[in-house]
């Protein structure tokens, strides 16, 4: 979900720029301004959500390799079960 709203507003951004590239009057453009300063205003914390997400993914991976999976046959299994379960919360 949330790499679908990352890719959703870069999408969005892109199409304003564009948009905002083939607008000659000063009018046309302040539109399309203000559309690009709101959405870049959804930048950050959509950036700060993903690296809340990412720390956290790492940090409980790190814990298991420290404590729980120590040989690398151990790891791989752990590394195969994380990956599924991205795949379950991140799908494409």
């Amino acid at each position: 979900m949330l790499r679908m709203q990352r890719f959703e507003l870069a999408d969005q951004i892109r199409f304003t720029e564009d948009s905002l590239s083939k607008i000659k009057s000063d009018d046309g453009q302040a539109a399309f301004i203000l559309r690009l300063d709101s959405l870049q205003k959804l930048v950050d914390p959509l950036a700060v959500k993903t690296k809340i997400l990412a720390d956290s993914i790492n940090a409980t991976q790190k814990g298991f390799y420290q404590k729980s999976y120590l040989t690398k046959e151990t790891r791989l299994v752990l590394d195969q079960a994380f990956q599924k379960r991205i795949d379950e919360i991140c799908p494409d």
